[in-house]
């Protein structure tokens, strides 16, 4: 973290308080100021924001074989395939490129980044590897998946649908990645030479879903049976953090020691979690009285985004926690009221003054699924903190996680 960091995180706990005093928060008088829309330019094809970074979003646009693009200063890049390629995506932006996969119908799947100014794909498929995807980067670093057939990624659908089993899989970053074979974690360093099987001896499968550049996440097990992991850059390095009476957890984000995710109760049903300053067992963060289940997807300086759950419709709606666990907020009222259905975020960024949290939203009638951001700025004065005049949402706080 940035030694601006500790600081912006110290004045957003403060705006957090003072809204607790208030009973609201608004984004009009200087405390927290907080922004929705969907990603400009506009398109009549369905597509989603998967990545953020360095000024840039990333993501797929298309129906059926999807197609990588990257946001950047409202206008839209497609990027380059090679030759017989299908699709692709983008799943994450690293330092000058932005990664992610690319296909080839069903018969290969190559873990790709698009590097420099003109973007040039480059594939980082080990040796002999016909599938592999790059789920998420931090830096110079990549982390994802290997294997025959190991994961696959359903096309965009044309229209979102509302139930929530479809939006559950939060950080698997392509809608609804599932472990199909065995898979196996990996990391890279912008190469195919660079590759590190990271996978674990003894279990089923591996995957890798988020890197701060030093520590990986993911899961091990299969999805529907898995259990969250943790490494260091290693298969020794290994960690098994499922703990707690959950039946199935996964990570989905890290930041230094935290780690963000889900784990499903005996119910069968996902609660998002943390796993606070290197803990082994997760422990839960708070969900408002209407939503019933939903998923954390990733962390950074403190601040969690995920998707939570109506309990009366399964709707979704992206959230926003504090690492506390107990400050929520719903993003969901930001982005343009009547416009969308459902919303579900999926990265956050932060340049020390401005949180970007993006994802994608049901848009009620064409082109179905849209993709959206949200930022979330914290002045430097505190003085209007005070200041609170009611808002566009209730911010609900009922206990600190324990």
């Amino acid at each position: 973290m940035t030694p601006t960091e500790p600081r912006a995180l110290h004045r957003l706990r403060f705006a957090w308080t003072a809204a607790v005093i208030a009973g609201a928060i608004s984004p009009a008088v200087g405390q927290v100021q907080i922004a929705g829309q969907r990603v400009a330019p506009l398109t009549n094809l369905p597509s989603r924001a998967l990545a953020v970074g360095g000024g840039q979003i990333g993501g797929s646009i298309g129906l059926g074989d999807e197609q990588p693009v990257v946001w950047n200063n409202n206008t839209l890049n497609l990027l380059s395939l090679p030759n017989a390629a299908t699709g692709g995506s983008v799943t994450a932006i690293g330092d000058g490129y932005a990664a992610g996969r690319v296909s080839f119908g069903t018969s290969a799947t190559i873990a790709t980044i698009w590097v420099g100014a003109a973007q040039t794909p480059v594939q980082l498929n080990p040796t002999g590897e016909g599938h592999a995807v790059i789920t998420a980067a931090r830096g110079s670093q990549q982390v994802g998946t290997t294997g025959s057939s190991a994961v696959s990624f359903p096309p965009v659908f044309a229209s979102a649908p509302a139930r929530a089993s479809e939006f559950v899989t939060v950080r698997a970053k392509a809608s609804r990645s599932s472990v199909q074979h065995p898979a196996f974690a990996g990391v890279w360093n912008s190469s195919a030479q660079s590759f590190q099987n990271i996978h674990p001896p003894g279990v089923y499968s591996s995957v890798a879903l988020d890197t701060d550049g030093t520590t990986q996440v993911g899961f091990t097990g299969s999805y529907y049976e898995s259990h969250a992991a943790r490494w260091n850059g290693t298969a020794g390095s290994w960690l098994d953090i499922h703990g707690g009476p959950y039946l199935a957890s996964r990570a989905h984000g890290v930041d230094g020691d935290d780690i963000v995710g889900a784990a499903s109760d005996i119910y069968a049903i996902s609660k998002p979690v943390i796993w606070k300053d290197g803990a082994t067992t997760p422990v839960e963060l708070m969900l408002p009285n209407q939503f019933f289940f939903g998923a954390a997807a990733d962390i950074r300086s403190g601040v969690i985004v995920g998707t939570m759950f109506d309990i009366n419709n399964s709707n979704g709606r992206a959230v926003l926690w504090l690492d506390d666990g107990a400050s929520v907020f719903d993003l969901h009222p930001f982005l343009t009221p009547g416009f969308f259905l459902t919303s579900s975020a999926q990265e956050i960024s932060f340049d020390g003054q401005t949180y970007t949290v993006v994802g994608f939203a049901e848009q009620i009638g064409s082109p179905g699924l849209v993709p959206v951001s949200w930022t979330i700025r914290i002045p430097e004065s505190t003085s209007a903190f005070y200041l609170l005049l009611g808002g566009r949402f209730v911010l609900r706080r009922k206990r600190s996680v324990k």
